[in-house]
């Protein structure tokens, strides 16, 4: 029986003669996108300490802004009510500007604020520095995004923070007597350096994070064109990447 395709020249494939020599073959199975290594020891240390020094300076200069601010608004509704219905109360805010001159107030308060943002800004620039010196190139990106999850942690945890202290203030302070007002300025404390202790923590994972999560790409993984440089065509039925 004769075989009908003997002596027939197979058709030549044109996508070989394509491909250039010494090309990178199209490797459906391999990586398409580059590894990210995870942290060095030194990169993930500065955005603990970059982190952690941040949210605490923030967190006083957000404080010397916010108190000065607040104080302005509860003043200005208390003297206009004063002034409105007089008596007593108009008595004793003008005993209060003999001897504290609003103007005065006001320049104290001015000047706490300008406190404030020079802290703020300042603890922004710390951080940078931090990072960069540790090796980490998207110092910007991970600073505001370590802040933003920061400050939402921190309002979180503080409000978690005042519960027990809220609850234990009155019991501690009616066991005590007379020495309640002790044990009130104890609590006081102890809250304040919890809050600040608490604050850092939060911070500091906060940076750790983002910094994981912006590190740098690796090198390109083995089998894998470089970017930019073409690839040879896939010859028709062969499977696609």
């Amino acid at each position: 029986m004769t075989d009908p395709q003997a002596g027939v020249t197979p058709p030549q494939n044109p996508y070989a003669a394509a491909a250039p020599a010494g090309a990178l073959q199209d490797n459906p199975y391999a990586a398409t996108r580059p590894v990210r290594p995870p942290l060095t020891p030194r990169a993930r240390t500065g955005a603990f300490i970059a982190g952690a020094v941040t949210m605490v300076m923030v967190s006083i200069g957000g404080t010397l802004i916010a108190v000065p601010l607040l104080l302005l608004v509860i003043g200005s509704i208390v003297a206009a009510v004063a002034s409105s219905f007089g008596g007593e109360l108009a008595g004793a805010l003008e005993s209060i500007e003999r001897v504290a001159p609003v103007g005065l107030i006001i320049g104290v308060g001015i000047g706490v604020v300008l406190l404030g943002v020079v802290l703020v800004v300042a603890a922004l620039f710390i951080s940078r520095g931090i990072l960069r010196a540790r090796g980490l190139e998207r110092a910007w990106p991970i600073t505001w995004a370590g802040l933003g999850i920061a400050a939402v942690g921190g309002w979180i945890a503080s409000g978690l923070l005042s519960i027990p202290v809220q609850l234990s203030g009155p019991i501690l302070a009616g066991a005590g007597g007379r020495g309640s007002g002790e044990i009130e300025a104890v609590l006081g404390i102890i809250s304040s350096l919890a809050g600040v202790a608490v604050t850092a923590v939060i911070g500091a994972v906060s940076w750790w994070w983002m910094a994981h999560v912006m590190r740098p790409a690796g090198p390109a993984p083995t089998g894998a064109a470089p970017a930019g440089e073409p690839t040879a065509p896939t010859a028709p039925g062969a499977p696609a990447a």
